[in-house]
């Protein structure tokens, strides 16, 4: 199954809208990729490419909902996730996509949230993090952030990179 649309074109907009972010689609390969309702998304960059233009790990990386992560075809998106967690990059899981940063085994022993009507079986499949019920959001040092501190990251970006 694909990307979930709302994870990806929310934070893809509110990032570009702020002009203080570089904004780049990436994938393990440069080939369209259905999202939910159907819409085909062309990445701006493989994650071999991206890395070779930065030379450094991003300093977000947003991960939204994709379904069937722990399908061994994600695996390269997993990898990439875990190459380039580090103090400096901020993990922003979008929603369900707590579940694809929990794939990947960088919240254990750690707090996280999701959509409600996950959270059940994320505890199921993750025992090993801290499931947060009711509460939009959790901080968890060093930087993994989940769906709506977005706002409040662009707000403080804000401040900071004028």
């Amino acid at each position: 199954m694909p990307t979930e649309v709302i994870d990806f074109l929310a934070p893809y907009e509110l990032f570009a809208s702020t002009q203080k972010f570089n904004v780049f689609a990436v994938a393990p390969e440069k080939r369209a990729a259905t999202l939910t309702g159907g819409l085909d998304l062309m990445p701006h960059f493989t994650f071999a490419e991206l890395d070779t233009l930065l030379a450094s790990s991003s300093e977000v990386i947003v991960i939204p909902a994709i379904f069937n992560m722990e399908h061994e075809n994600y695996q390269a998106i997993s990898d990439y996730i875990q190459k380039h967690s580090s103090d400096q990059t901020i993990l922003l899981s979008i929603c369900a996509g707590a579940g694809n940063l929990a794939e990947t085994g960088l919240l254990y022993d750690k707090k996280a949230t999701s959509h409600w009507g996950d959270v059940i079986l994320f505890e199921k499949k993750y025992p090993e993090v801290h499931w947060v019920r009711d509460q939009r959001y959790v901080v968890e040092a060093p930087s993994f952030l989940p769906p709506d501190y977005l706002l409040e990251l662009m707000r403080h970006s804000m401040l900071f990179l004028n």
